[in-house]
């Protein structure tokens, strides 16, 4: 399990940034990337650079490069969170 972190890329959306998170996940997990969000969940926060989302994700290793184009889909970029 790692942390993940969620940031908003490209033009605003109606949709907050917690919902394009867990729309995104779940279509990942739908579609079969090996996913899960796990139950401590989601934070959101804000720093220097705006808004974002921390979530604890399971995968396979690399599974958000893989999912690069499903979370511009949803105007998402993920890094893994470190402290």
């Amino acid at each position: 399990m790692t942390a993940f972190v969620f940031r908003s890329q490209g033009r605003p959306t109606r949709d907050s940034l917690v919902m394009r998170v867990i729309t995104a996940l779940t279509e990942l997990e739908i579609e079969g990337a090996g996913i899960e969000l796990l139950a401590r969940g989601i934070r959101a926060a804000s720093d220097g650079e705006g808004g974002l989302v921390i979530a604890d994700v399971s995968g396979p290793p690399g599974w958000q490069t893989h999912a690069d184009a499903l979370l511009a889909r949803h105007g998402l970029k993920c890094s893994p969170y470190t402290v």
